[in-house]
């Protein structure tokens, strides 16, 4: 437990800049965003409508948080591969940490941005009109649906992250790259075939999970919303198995990948 918290904490001191960086300009998008439209380009809409639009599309790139963040982790480990290679806690342990972080940082930071998006609604013309739970567990749901959502992009990213580093390490910059591209332009023909194949659609819709029926958010104005909650649903037990089962291996399967970079 000692060395986990010291893994965390070296996430930390690498990432501290790129975490303060993201609060930040959450506060501005969310907040300065809105504003700036209506008092510098005079766009016609509420504020909170505006707000809606910039907050929820700033939400929703966080699918992408956590992949960035293990990215540039890892980017600055590779700069010392021998790092690896000497240190007394096994691959799996030195990746967990490190999607671990990303992960703790994704969460937070979803919570920020709800809290900067609650305070724009609440300073607003709308403000008082909703009640707290009607307004509250929609954006919740939305968090919950996006943050399962990024370990799954977690894992896509590391396991193609982990193929070009060894494609890269045996043919080279150039060819590592192409040969990854076509990798996963093949897999994504593959995964798309089972997908419209329908093998696995009743699976993935059992089980679903649904908090609240309120209409918090509409089509008009955050369609963006209707594709990560469909109908209200967060998630199904389903496509957790499904889901979880495909990242847990991608991650595994990166993992052998990238011990065998390290060896190389």
């Amino acid at each position: 437990m000692k060395s986990w918290r010291g893994l965390i904490w070296k996430e930390w001191l690498l990432l501290r800049w790129g975490v303060g960086l993201i609060a930040v300009l959450s506060f501005f998008v969310i907040l300065g965003g809105p504003l700036a439209i209506q008092k510098l380009l005079g766009v016609p809409g509420s504020y909170f409508s505006h707000a809606l639009v910039f907050g929820g599309t700033w939400i929703v790139l966080h699918l992408f948080v956590g992949l960035f963040l293990l990215f540039t982790s890892l980017g600055n480990e590779m700069k010392q591969p021998e790092i690896w290679l000497h240190s007394p806690v096994p691959m799996a342990g030195l990746v967990g940490a490190k999607v671990a972080f990303a992960s703790i940082v994704t969460t937070a930071s979803l919570l920020w941005n709800g809290l900067l998006l609650g305070i724009a609604f609440y300073v607003s013309e709308g403000g008082g009109t909703i009640p707290f739970e009607e307004g509250v567990l929609p954006l919740l749901s939305v968090m919950v649906a996006l943050f399962l959502r990024s370990l799954f992009v977690m894992g896509l990213g590391f396991f193609f992250w982990s193929v070009y580093q060894v494609l890269h390490s045996r043919i080279g910059k150039f060819l590592g790259a192409t040969a990854s591209y076509i990798i996963f332009f093949l897999s994504t023909i593959l995964w798309e075939k089972v997908r419209v194949s329908g093998i696995l659609d009743s699976l993935k819709a059992f089980g679903p999970v649904k908090w609240t029926d309120a209409a918090f958010f509409n089509e008009s104005d955050s369609y963006f919303f209707m594709g990560i909650v469909p109908e209200g649903v967060v998630f199904t037990i389903g496509g957790l198995l499904v889901y979880g089962a495909v990242t847990v291996v991608l991650f595994m399967a990166g993992g052998v990948l990238f011990e065998k970079k390290v060896r190389l």
